[in-house]
């Protein structure tokens, strides 16, 4: 997959081939939005062209927010690139969000960009908006794409009769609960850190502040580190960002700053008898 970092004022703006695209903020891949992704990518399949998306950084909030010069992600801008790899994906542009873009109107903003990129068919969800204030709807876009490309609308993705969400993915995450993120993701909530053990079970893990952290407890994971996958209780503290401790069960010497990633699977206290000792019954959790 190639990746190109695009701001409105580009002056490399590259020139890909045709290409069918999805578009969207994208914050955690989940299965709403791997719905849209995988729209593309098989619209390109079928038409014989490449596969593309469109995402934002940062947020918008950081822009156009008062006093909130950070934002915390499920999954920042290197995460969704190894995940959309993994899809299948040819193209992945990366637009910068900052006050120009979001005064673009509508018009402009689909001219700019889907009209250089040569894109020949956009995929969205039902409630993606563009342009200055969103003014630009899906409903709209065939009117501004002026017979220049197609579209696939994406209808919203429930589960337990509610829309799945990267809002209601950050509330779980407030609140603890891994295993339903989880299921919303389609996969094991994650996060990319360094750890250091001078040779013991216990190793101290300081996460990226670039991810959004579970609620403070004590949680079944398996952390992976140079390739390997090791089960381990991870405890994260009420100052997350402080640094975590993870009891592996394989005792393993770790220089300084390794990096290592962290996949969520069950807070302990959700484990019927939980417990160190209570090897089969962690395995069983993924």
């Amino acid at each position: 997959m190639e990746t190109f970092y695009l701001t409105y004022k580009s002056a490399d703006f590259p020139v890909p081939d045709p290409n069918v695209m999805a578009v969207g903020f994208f914050d955690g891949i989940h299965k709403g939005h791997q719905k849209v992704i995988e729209a593309a990518v098989n619209e390109a399949g079928r038409t014989g062209v490449r596969s593309s998306v469109m995402t934002f950084d940062p947020h918008p909030s950081v822009v156009l927010g008062k006093g909130r010069p950070h934002v915390s992600y499920i999954t920042p801008v290197q995460e969704k690139e190894r995940i959309l790899s993994a899809m299948g994906v040819d193209y992945l542009f990366i637009v910068t969000f900052d006050r120009e873009l979001a005064a673009l109107s509508p018009q402009d903003f689909v001219d700019h960009f889907f009209g250089s990129l040569q894109v020949t068919h956009i995929a969205a969800g039902f409630d993606f908006t563009y342009g200055h204030k969103g003014k630009g709807t899906m409903d709209d876009l065939p009117h501004y794409a002026d017979g220049r490309f197609t579209q696939t609308t994406v209808a919203k993705v429930e589960e337990d009769k509610e829309k799945v969400s990267s809002t209601r993915i950050r509330g779980l995450l407030e609140t603890g609960h891994i295993q339903e993120i989880n299921h919303l993701l389609g996969r094991p909530y994650s996060v990319e850190g360094e750890v250091w053990s001078s040779g013991s079970r216990k190793v101290r893990f300081t996460p990226s502040n670039q991810y959004l952290f579970p609620a403070a407890g004590e949680y079944y994971c398996k952390m992976h580190i140079h390739r390997k996958s090791s089960p381990c209780l991870v405890t994260v503290p009420e100052q997350a960002d402080a640094g975590w401790t993870a009891a592996l069960l394989d005792e393993r010497p770790l220089e300084r700053n390794t990096a290592a990633r962290v996949h969520f699977f069950a807070p302990t206290e959700s484990v019927e008898e939980p417990g160190n000792e209570d090897v089969e019954r962690f395995f069983g959790i993924e």
